[in-house]
């Protein structure tokens, strides 16, 4: 990735030279001293343009249902519906909607508070996510040994020998994820506009559930008007639940791939002579919903047919199922590897604009020469999101719940309302540091791709992450 310290001679050793990895006609380590990326963010030729028109087909299906099940709806009613009253207060709602406001607010405060601290004390914070994931596991030792629990106290002492493993195991690898985390930081600093894409894909997601309900209620009002027999309102029920995990997949991933574009646009184009893009944030996202839209249908298009099956084999499995069991846990693994697999095709299809099945071999063959170093990174990254998620989540359902005693309110209602504060804080830190991630990746994927072209744009940030490679190099291999 990065070339070695020449200021420390290494001793003499015998090693296979590494396998190249090819984009294209030329291999992107081929380059002259400065190598043209004129072959990067291309726009103006569609891709998997066949994905693309099968999802707007399907989205026309659902949503011309979702009409039809709006006018039923209102012209034959639910009577179960009907039947229940509904007492509305100003009361009853402004507490809740003051709780749901509050707890959005205070995850986004808090999330914005650790990223600054992140941002600052990178190392150190990444170091102190490991402790406290440590920490948390022994305390849930402690707890399952007094409960008497056997099975789960052993278990909970494999997860702590785990950690400890895990820190000891990655703790040469933290200066160079350090340097990422801080170099992602300091751009989604420069770019806020990325948080609207993941606040926009999470509205997306919730009005297309709506739509969903819709659907669903109008399939059940019709099956009860016999307007169709069980066997269409079940096909049609199936057909629904398909296109919700395909429709979610596909707005996930179009954030994914503005998110990663826009890194990438950072990485290669940002500093250059003094360069700085405007826009890169919306440029990225209009490549991502028109020229690279079938990529992101089809790669979306795979995953949600493992789902669908999944679901299907749940919903027949017979209690007992060894062989259904069997077959479910194999689609679980094959969905998390396709799943993981396609996290780095988008990336190639934001940079270069690739169909989707040259972006996934040409992937493969990154992953197989470079690649391990960018899994590394993310595991460290990983450990890092989750541990500030569940902080920040706990610390707005701790805050809600101190903030209602003081007001006066119910045990009862404290506990209650700490627990919604606990789930929405938990959304909203996960959409703010799926930026956090999808950035590490990219810019781990950038560095194995040509590491030279950050040495032109920003030689301090190329410098310093040089540093933190060769200091990972030699502790490996010479210790």
């Amino acid at each position: 990735m990065f070339p070695t310290n020449p200021s420390t001679p290494p001793p003499a050793y015998d090693e296979k030279p590494q396998r190249e990895y090819k984009q294209g006609p030329s291999s992107p380590r081929e380059a002259s001293a400065a190598p043209s990326h004129s072959n990067m963010f291309p726009a103006g030729r569609w891709r998997d343009l066949w994905a693309a028109l099968l999802f707007y087909v399907h989205l026309a299906a659902v949503l011309a249902l979702a009409g039809y099940s709006g006018w039923l709806l209102h012209e034959h009613p639910i009577e179960e519906f009907q039947k229940l009253k509904f007492e509305v207060s100003l009361s009853t709602v402004a507490l809740p909607a003051s709780l749901v406001l509050g707890s959005i607010v205070g995850g986004a405060l808090l999330s914005m508070a650790v990223l600054n601290v992140a941002r600052n004390a990178p190392e150190g914070t990444i170091k102190a996510a490991f402790f406290i994931n440590i920490g948390l596991n022994v305390l849930m030792t402690i707890l399952f040994i007094s409960s008497g629990s056997g099975v789960a106290w052993f278990m909970s002492v494999l997860l702590v020998i785990l950690s400890i493993f895990m820190y000891f195991m990655y703790k040469r690898h933290i200066p160079l994820s350090a340097a990422i985390l801080k170099t992602v930081l300091e751009v989604l600093k420069e770019y806020p506009g990325m948080f609207n894409v993941a606040f926009g894909s999470a509205f997306l997601q919730v009005c297309y559930f709506a739509v969903f309900v819709l659907s669903c209620a109008g399939v059940y009002q019709m099956r009860k008007l016999e307007m169709v027999n069980d066997q269409a309102a079940s096909s049609i029920v199936m057909f629904l639940a398909f296109s919700m995990l395909w429709t979610s997949q596909v707005i996930m991933n179009v954030s994914l791939t503005t998110i990663a574009g826009t890194y990438a646009t950072f990485y290669f184009l940002s500093g250059s002579q003094g360069q700085r893009v405007r826009n890169p944030t919306w440029k990225s996202f209009t490549r991502a919903s028109t020229w690279s839209f079938g990529s992101i249908c089809f790669g979306s298009l795979i995953v949600a047919v493992i789902q669908f099956l999944r679901m299907l084999l749940k919903r027949d499995r017979r209690e007992r199922d060894l062989a259904a069991a069997i077959m479910d846990c194999l689609l679980g693994i094959i969905e998390d590897l396709v799943r993981y697999f396609n996290y780095y095709a988008f990336i190639h299809v934001a940079i270069y604009g690739k169909p989707y099945m040259q972006a996934g071999s040409d992937v493969w063959a990154l992953l197989n020469s470079n690649g391990v170093m960018s899994i590394i990174n993310d595991n460290i990254i990983g450990t890092f999101c989750f541990m500030a998620a569940l902080a920040i989540s706990t610390g707005s359902a701790l805050i809600t719940f101190l903030a209602l005693k003081f007001l006066g309110a119910s045990t009862e209602l404290s506990i209650a309302s700490a627990h919604a504060s606990l789930i929405f804080g938990a959304i909203i830190s996960r959409l703010v540091l799926e930026i956090v991630e999808s950035g590490a990746t990219t810019t781990m994927v950038c560095l194995a791709e040509d590491p030279s072209a950050l040495q032109r744009t920003k030689p301090d940030l190329y410098n310093k992450l040089s540093s933190a490679y060769s200091s990972i190099f030699y502790n490996w291999r010479y210790p």
